[in-house]
């Protein structure tokens, strides 16, 4: 059983460094084994790896010659495999590993090495191991994916979707190649070619008849050119065709060789400067646009933006610069924006935002709150936003008087505010008007730990409004100012808001 046990092991190419540190190999003359495997059942004695009904055959063979030969075809086609996450089911995907090769001076020299799982997976190795340092160096190797779709199923999807739930929103189809050339690891150097024919498809974000050509080149000076070309990007109803980006590699860094402009939703996108590394993953650049206007939301904006510097890295998306967007006859400026565990499926994003002479009027009957006319500024600061929820921000807005520029406000707008400030509408009699006009907005809340704090910023004989009517109409007062109101307690308030005048 012990024996078995290790050729089991031999799925995977550490078996002959396990074997090699005994130092047993020294004193072998020759060993053949030949033969079936049937309902092979063992498990490691941590449970990290083991097989189950495994079945199969194999051809073993050590023979001393000037060096130790080492011969090994190993066929399997039944049972159960499990490895850490990952699991194999043989009679699905039956795996195939031959190995030709010496060991002469704790070095496994590997003339012939293949192995096959299923008729999609092909990997094929030549080169050499020093098992006592534990580098490996590939003189040559290849990976072949025919079917991306099931490598990326088998590998990354089934293993790893409870730890990134986000796995399940991606997929792909296609097929993948990798070559290497007088490549050495975990040292990470020499060269690795990357080639991709098909669809990448991710969240709100579809990569329609990509190709690549990738030389990902660790630590060498020669420079390499490669290209990365999309027929068809989708963002939500947004269409991009034929994008190609011209790229360079140079010592573990991939280079966009030259600015691009795309053109989408009315506007143009130009990506200035674009560099990525390999090792550690990181991908940085700096992109303007100007007159983006998205389609597929329920208001008209436009996008604008001068300079932004981003980087990317396998926790945090980091934007520096601003995005100006036109909304509501004024502006809302974006700054300071950072994602952190962008490849979860729930990111946290922090942010800032500022608010400059957004017309009440346009804003108020889109966002169905209830008629107010006027002009307002204010912003939103240290926004953070996490599991799709506010976890913390700064909020300000106040009205912004303007020639010209008349002051309403509605009884049903009125109510809504008093709804969020103090958990029910105002009582007024039935022949009120339902419009009216004020003489000044002013609203500060912030939201942290769980609790909302709110303010009026209009005070007067020891009172502070949020809403100071003019001569006649309603004044929303804070009859609690500073009160904290708990996070569930303010989603039930927005929850009973009216959307009806």
């Amino acid at each position: 059983m012990h024996l078995s046990s290790y050729l089991l092991l031999g799925i995977f190419p550490l078996i002959l460094l396990n074997f090699s540190e005994s130092f047993i190999y020294r004193n072998i003359s020759e060993i053949l084994l030949t033969g079936q495997i049937e309902n092979l059942s063992y498990f490691s004695p941590k449970g990290f790896w083991g097989g189950e009904e495994v079945g199969g055959k194999v051809e073993f063979e050590l023979k001393r010659e000037e060096d130790l030969r080492v011969t090994a075809d190993l066929l399997i086609q039944k049972g159960q495999f499990l490895y850490d996450k990952w699991y194999f089911n043989w009679e699905e995907t039956p795996l195939n590993i031959y190995i030709n090769g010496s060991i002469e001076n704790d070095t496994l020299i590997l003339e012939e090495g293949e192995i096959k799982l299923g008729q999609d997976f092909q990997l094929v190795i030549q080169g050499r191991t020093d098992l006592e340092k534990k580098l490996y160096y590939l003189n040559k190797a290849f990976l072949n994916i025919e079917d991306i779709a099931k490598g990326y199923d088998l590998f990354f999807k089934q293993p790893l979707q409870t730890i990134y739930p986000v796995m399940n929103k991606i997929g792909m189809e296609g097929k993948l190649y990798l070559e290497a050339k007088e490549f050495c690891f975990p040292d990470m150097d020499g060269q690795i070619w990357a080639s991709f024919e098909g669809d990448i498809f991710l969240p709100y974000l579809k990569l329609e008849e990509l190709k690549f050509l990738l030389p990902l080149y660790y630590n060498n000076p020669e420079d390499k050119t490669g290209f990365i070309q999309i027929g068809r990007l989708l963002f939500q109803h947004e269409e991009i065709k034929n994008i190609h980006l011209p790229l360079l590699t140079k010592s573990n860094q991939i280079y966009l060789t030259e600015a691009i402009q795309l053109a989408i939703a009315g506007g143009v996108i130009s990506i200035n400067r674009l560099i990525g590394t390999i090792d550690p993953f990181s991908l940085k650049g700096d992109v303007s646009f100007k007159n983006i206007s998205p389609q597929f939301l329920p208001f008209l904006l436009n996008l604008y933006s001068e300079k932004l510097h981003f980087e990317l890295t396998p926790h945090v998306f980091d934007i520096e610069g601003r995005v100006i967007i036109s909304l509501w006859d004024g502006e809302v400026i974006v700054e300071n924006l950072e994602i952190e565990d962008i490849f979860s499926s729930y990111p946290k994003i922090k942010t800032d935002i500022a608010l400059k002479n957004i017309d009440l009027a346009q804003a108020s009957q889109q966002l169905l709150f209830g008629d107010i006319s006027g002009k307002i500024k204010g912003y939103i600061k240290n926004l953070v936003i996490s599991h799709g929820q506010p976890e913390a921000f700064e909020l300000l807005i106040e009205s912004v008087k303007q020639k010209g520029k008349r002051q309403m406000i509605s009884l049903a707008a009125v109510n809504n505010i008093s709804v969020l400030a103090q958990g029910s509408p105002v009582i007024v009699s039935w022949f009120f008007p339902k419009k009216f006009p004020y003489q000044k907005i002013g609203i500060k809340c912030s939201l942290k730990n769980d609790n909302f704090f709110i303010h009026g910023l209009i005070k007067r004989d020891n009172m502070e409004y949020l809403v100071k009517r003019r001569i006649f109409g309603i004044d929303v007062v804070n009859r609690s100012p500073g009160q904290k109101v708990a996070f569930k307690e303010m989603m039930d308030r927005v929850k009973k808001i009216s959307r009806r005048e």
